[in-house]
């Protein structure tokens, strides 16, 4: 399942993005990660957000991205 996600509701600090086809990623498939004020992407930040997984607790960013959600529980196309 997925979840298809407005991104122009994203909220800084957090960005799209794409995945590089060339690359092997997947069309249509973005990363969102937090950048820094002149859009780099923000280690730090990002370590944090995926160490609060284990916690229980929602992390602020991930309150972002769940704010942006439009579809949930979509099936993958084959």
């Amino acid at each position: 399942m997925a979840q298809q996600i407005d991104l122009t509701l994203l909220q800084p600090p957090l960005v799209a993005i794409p995945d590089d086809a060339t690359a092997g990623g997947t069309p249509g498939h973005v990363a969102i990660v937090p950048v820094d004020n002149n859009g780099k992407l923000n280690q730090q930040l990002l370590e944090e957000w995926a160490a609060a997984r284990a916690g229980g607790v929602s992390h602020w960013l991930s309150e972002i991205v769940m704010n942006a959600v439009v579809k949930v529980n979509l099936r993958q196309q084959p």
